[in-house]
C-alpha cells in the first residue's frame, strides 16, 4: 500500500528535500542524509509500548532521487 504511494509521490528526479520535508511534517525524522542516500522513518501507528513505522530509503545523485525503497516494521518494549 505505502510502497506504490511513496514511489508515485517521489518519482526519479524529485529533489531529496521534498522527502525530508514530507517526513518531518508527518512526525518522522531523517536518519541518514549523505550525497548518495537519504533514509527517513515515519511513525504510522502508536500503541502502548509499541509503534509501527515506515522507512523510506532514497538513492540520490546530485541531490535528486534516483530510486526509492520502502520498509514497514515496528518495535516495542
Amino acid at each position: 500500500m505505502y510502497s506504490a504511494a511513496i514511489s508515485a509521490r517521489f518519482p526519479p528526479g524529485t529533489d531529496h528535500v521534498e522527502i525530508k520535508t514530507f517526513s518531518i511534517r508527518s512526525g518522522g525524522e531523517c536518519l541518514t542524509d549523505t550525497d548518495d542516500e537519504l533514509v527517513c522513518e515515519i511513525p504510522v501507528r502508536g500503541y502502548y509500548c509499541a509503534v509501527q513505522m515506515i522507512q523510506i530509503k532514497a538513492r540520490l545523485l546530485d541531490g535528486l532521487v534516483q530510486s526509492t525503497s520502502f520498509i514497514s516494521g515496528g518495535f516495542g518494549c
